[in-house]
């Protein structure tokens, strides 16, 4: 179930208009408690990433600064980082762990 429900997070917040209201719903939430109830599932770990950096990205900047504000509060980096941490083999966690930083801009740049 919290492989599908990050699923649909990241596919569903591609859309500016659909990620804030996935993150009104509780979308950030709902991806951090993913990654934290799920953390030997390398799906999970990738998806729940994935979803992150979408919900943290927008085009506008006064947006994009406010979600990547309020998943950080979350602990969105932190379970990046330990996804990450715990899957450094895998492709996607390597691949959308590094986006979500970067978007949170926890990232190092």
């Amino acid at each position: 179930v919290q492989r599908q429900g990050c699923w649909a997070a990241l596919t569903l917040a591609a859309s500016d208009p659909a990620a804030d209201g996935l993150a009104a719903a509780g979308a950030g939430p709902a991806a951090v408690a993913a990654l934290v109830n799920c953390p030997g599932d390398a799906a999970v770990q990738h998806f729940g990433c994935w979803a992150i950096a979408n919900l943290a990205w927008r085009r506008l900047p006064g947006p994009a600064a406010a979600a990547a504000r309020e998943l950080r509060a979350q602990g969105a980096a932190e379970v990046c980082r330990v996804a990450l941490a715990r899957f450094p083999a895998h492709a996607g966690v390597a691949e959308k762990g590094a986006l979500a930083l970067e978007r949170l801009g926890e990232d190092g740049a």
